[in-house]
């Protein structure tokens, strides 16, 4: 995946949770509730448990400079404490779009594997079909090397 892609996939996750705010203000409904609770940001954590913009970075597929820059923070700042607690507020937004990221994903494969069709997953979930891809292709990696024993007659 380039560099432009995952910079226009970041900007297209960064304005879904702009709308996931004004859900939770309740200035907009939510078109479905998705159950339970995901752990996705466990690898944006560092050994003290705290959000890193190095980790951040690294799970984005940006540069560190680029989480700097968005924080309004120098790169040797932020590499020199990539998780200072003055930067958690800031790095929190980086975390829901991890988590958003996690349920856009299984909410795409779980529809496919029931046979919805990517248009109808997109119009039940306010998303573009180019998302369903991206859900897709974002899977792919997640699942690269990894060998999964289908059921029989799973085929």
């Amino acid at each position: 995946m380039g560099k432009e892609t995952k910079k226009k996939l970041f900007d297209e996750l960064l304005a879904s949770v702009r709308e996931g705010g004004t859900i939770l203000r309740g200035e907009r409904r939510a078109s479905r509730t998705t159950r339970g609770v995901i752990d996705a940001t466990s690898d944006l954590r560092a050994k003290s448990g705290r959000l890193s913009a190095t980790l951040v970075a690294e799970a984005f597929g940006i540069s560190v400079a680029e989480v700097a820059r968005s924080l309004g923070q120098s790169r040797q700042a932020v590499t020199k404490t990539s998780d200072s607690k003055s930067l958690q507020k800031d790095l929190q937004p980086f975390e829901r779009i991890a988590r958003l990221r996690s349920v856009l994903v299984s909410v795409v494969l779980d529809g496919l594997a029931s046979g919805e069709t990517e248009d109808r997953i997109a119009r039940d979930y306010r998303i573009f079909r180019e998302d369903v891809r991206a859900a897709l292709l974002y899977a792919g990696e997640l699942t690269r090397e990894t060998v999964v024993a289908l059921p029989r007659g799973a085929a």
